[in-house]
């Protein structure tokens, strides 16, 4: 607007000029005069316009000019804080022309702010199995001119040591480039991968855990098994809950770390390897003849745990591990069943000390699984249904004279679905779900009514009474055995205490202090089993024992086995120096008991004297009635 109103006014003053000048030249007097003065204030009043004119035009280049040296000083300050920002960030920019076949990236790390490359040279840089994708989208580009183009590669750094790193790559393409930022998503990648590794596998072990390995076996049964024989083995540490309690967490995690290394190295043909539970693992095996291969490796396992596992600089743990497995076939459909035999058939190795060789799984395993079931759903209920009774086995001076000096109470179970159940498949149970001091209680309630009824028809018997540790370790068993036997009116002299002495050895402080209780009140202690546990002659230094009963494992290997009538033998004669009687469990031929009664042995127990027998049965003529008044 203001250069319009320059332009007129210019023009303006020159057709005034002109126009006075031609009049000055023909024009003459006065009236030259007022003209003159006329055109020269219209002449003046234009000028003053444009002087104003040109003064408002350098105010506004002078304007133009401050919002331009504005603008850029803030370009400098936006480009000055990315700089910082770019330094800061974890993000390099990066460009690569497609004609030099070049790439240049900057602030790509502290140490190296800005470098170009060849692009064959930059791929050296790039790790081997991300080259491939790399190599598409440098050589591809995005799918068209302006469009975004992501992915994730390892790129090699040098801070702050050289070492691959993962970052996410962003870039456009236009005219003849390809640029865009790099992020280094290094630490979020490791992350990403240690959660997707500790949803598949165990922490403390680094093996497949169960739920990875149930899936994979069941999408392997699912998918067919062909080309070779399949098997699931468990392998497991015997007794692993003692090794727990005596040696602690850290000590065992690392035992068990030992363990499974030895187990990935040795069983090579193992398909997947997982962690269990309690010391155990699971193995999918595939071979062409899989016993045999089974049977090779648990051959060299064996061998590797003896001296690698457990080794410690001043520790030397005692492992011992047991094997049990299933043979794998197109009638099993889900991996819990084929898991739930190879523990079945571990277990059974456990209990019969199978060690050193492996224990396949069978029917019959099935069947003892499903009546153990059973026998744990009916024992709650058969107290109140009246299927428990007490039996008694008589216990002999001689054979000679058949002189009973005592009875044993054994405990039996008559049930309708199960049939006669004997102690040792429903006692163990019992005590792990900790109903044994029900029984027990059953059973002092039965022994001291048996022999008040005895007592009124005037025989007086003496009875030994099994004690489970977990009925030691009650506080109130000795006041509620002192309470029965003083209701019935009998001496306390007619009820033995028999306790087994492999079950006591981890409480033997707790359960020392109730054996000397019962001891005071002229209670007699047995300790029944003996010779079958840990720290036998250790025990009978602590413990108030008046008679020790020799295990039958001892009395069946007296004929053949030089080594077993040595240590009977020796058994007796320390007894007798610590002045202990001794009775023999489980005397069944003639000739045990002459081999016996030539060793100094006191009593004799067993099916060649009788059977147990019912209350109904129990003759009492034939007692000796030397109990005292």
């Amino acid at each position: 607007m203001l250069n319009k109103i320059h332009f007129k006014n210019s023009t303006l003053i020159w057709l005034l000029t002109i126009g006075w000048v031609l009049m000055a030249t023909f024009m003459t007097g006065f009236v030259v005069v007022l003209v003159s003065v006329f055109i020269i204030s219209i002449i003046v009043r234009l000028i003053g316009e444009e002087h104003n004119h040109l003064l408002a035009s350098e105010e506004m280049h002078q304007h133009n000019y401050n919002e331009l040296e504005r603008y850029k000083r803030a370009l400098e300050e936006e480009k000055d804080n990315y700089r910082k920002i770019m330094t800061a960030s974890n993000e390099a920019y990066w460009q690569f022309s497609k004609e030099s076949n070049e790439i240049t990236i900057a602030n790509f790390s502290k140490d190296v702010p800005k470098m170009t490359l060849s692009f064959s040279a930059f791929l050296e840089k790039v790790y081997f199995e991300d080259q491939v994708i790399v190599k598409k989208y440098f050589t591809e580009g995005p799918e068209s001119n302006g469009s975004v183009l992501e992915f994730d590669a390892r790129l090699l750094t040098h801070a702050p040591l050289e070492l691959y790193h993962w970052f996410h790559w962003i870039c456009i393409d236009e005219d003849g480039y390809l640029f865009g930022s790099i992020t280094d998503i290094n630490t979020e990648m490791i992350n990403r991968e240690r959660i997707e590794f500790y949803a598949f596998h165990d922490p403390v072990l680094g093996l497949y855990n169960m739920d990875y390995f149930n899936e994979i076996i069941n999408n392997t049964m699912l998918s067919g098994l062909t080309d070779g024989q399949y098997a699931l083995i468990v392998i497991g540490v015997v007794g692993y809950a003692r090794i727990l309690n005596a040696y602690g967490k850290n000590l065992t995690d690392i035992m068990s770390f030992q363990l499974s290394a030895e187990i990935s190295a040795i069983f090579k043909e193992a398909s997947y390897i997982s962690t269990l539970h309690s010391g155990r693992f699971a193995i999918w095996i595939k071979c062409e003849d899989v016993t045999h291969c089974v049977s090779s490796a648990i051959e060299k396992l064996t061998g590797a745990i003896e001296s690698q596992v457990g080794q410690f600089e001043n520790v030397n743990m005692p492992i011992q591990v047991a094997y049990g497995g299933s043979l794998v076939d197109s009638t099993h459909k889900v991996s819990s069943a084929v898991i739930a035999e190879a523990e079945m058939a571990f277990e059974y190795a456990v209990e019969n000390n199978i060690l050193g060789e492996i224990k396949w799984f069978d029917n019959s395993l099935k069947d003892a699984k499903e009546r153990m079931v059973m026998i744990e759903q009916m024992l709650l209920k058969a107290i109140a249904s009246d299927e428990l009774f007490v039996v008694y086995q008589p216990q002999y001076a001689s054979f000679d004279g058949m002189e009973i000096i005592g009875y044993e109470a054994l405990l039996r179970w008559q049930n309708e679905s199960l049939g006669l159940v004997g102690p040792s498949e429903f006692i163990p149970f019992a005590e792990s779900i900790d109903q044994v001091n029900q029984l027990g209680r059953f059973v002092i309630d039965e022994v001291t009514s048996f022999l008040s009824l005895k007592q009124k028809e005037g025989k007086t018997l003496k009875v030994s009474i099994n004690a489970s540790y977990k009925e030691l370790l009650q506080n109130d068993y000795v006041s509620y055995l002192i309470n029965r036997v003083e209701e019935k009116g009998l001496k306390r002299s007619q009820i033995n205490i028999e306790i087994t002495e492999s079950t006591i050895s981890e409480y033997l402080d707790v359960v020392s202090e109730s054996l000397t209780a019962l001891r005071e009140h002229a209670f007699e202690i047995q300790m029944d089993d003996f010779g079958t546990g840990y720290s036998s002659l250790y025990q009978l230094g602590r413990l108030p024992i008046q008679v020790l009963k020799i295990d039958k494992i001892f009395i069946l290997g007296l004929e053949t086995d030089e080594k077993m009538f040595a240590l009977t033998k020796l058994i007796i004669d320390i007894a007798h120096r610590l002045e202990i009687k001794i009775i023999a469990e489980g005397v069944e031929t003639i000739n045990q008991y002459q081999i016996l009664k030539n060793m100094g042995c006191d009593y004799y127990q067993g099916y060649l004297f009788s059977k147990p027998k019912t209350a109904d049965e129990v003759d009492a003529f034939s007692i000796r009635n030397s109990l005292g008044s």
